[in-house]
């Protein structure tokens, strides 16, 4: 775990010279670029997360955000194998009857090929361009976000909160961070970095 946290801060230190330290654009558009990056990912994450996309397995999208380097590598390498099963299962030689039997179902699957194979290419780039440049950046985000959240889930202490309504329960703050934690990581790092992008940027556009 020590060997994967410190090559995850490597990679992380490696982002921040690449896009902050490297460029000679000045600070101000540099900061802008990487937070709007970290936000725009962490906002469709949210949107993604709340959708209830990710209900089938719910532990998926807490390590996707974890602070831990460890469990978020593993999760999005989840995802990765996720993704190329499914291209699998989509560039199959064997199709069923009812695509065979559809106007065009083998004229269609053959120029589909094509498509799939280019959409192939297109998707291992976003991926490689995902697990290099965004997800250590977001890894570093979400480490700061989980501190205040995760000292609530972990606390010995608990405040319930009496709901008006007659019989229901008493509102846990524990227990409402802890069902909403994922949506809390992702606005506690998006809502941030999207201002202070569009703060940055101001004095350009104005």
């Amino acid at each position: 775990m020590a060997a994967v946290a410190c090559g995850w801060f490597l990679l992380a230190a490696f982002d921040i010279w690449l896009l902050l330290i490297r460029p000679s654009a000045p600070w101000d558009a540099k900061i802008a670029f990487v937070l709007g990056l970290v936000g725009v990912y962490t906002f469709a994450f949210g949107v993604l997360s709340a959708s209830g996309a990710l209900d089938w397995r719910p532990e998926l999208g807490r390590e996707l955000t974890s602070p831990n380097p460890t469990r978020m590598l593993g999760a999005i390498f989840t995802v990765l194998a996720l993704l190329s099963l499914g291209l699998s299962v989509a560039l199959a030689a064997d199709r069923t009857r009812e695509s065979l039997e559809r106007r065009g179902g083998t004229i269609l699957f053959l120029v589909q090929t094509p498509l799939l194979l280019a959409g192939a290419f297109v998707v291992a780039g976003l991926a490689f361009f995902y697990v290099v440049l965004v997800a250590p950046l977001a890894w570093i985000a979400y480490a700061i976000a989980s501190a205040p959240l995760d000292s609530i889930v972990g606390s010995g202490s608990d405040f319930e909160v009496a709901v008006s309504e007659s019989g229901s329960a008493p509102l846990s703050i524990k227990r409402l961070v802890d069902e909403h934690l994922v949506v809390l990581r992702n606005a506690l790092v998006a809502i941030p970095a999207l201002v202070a992008s569009l703060v940055l940027r101001a004095p350009g556009l104005l």
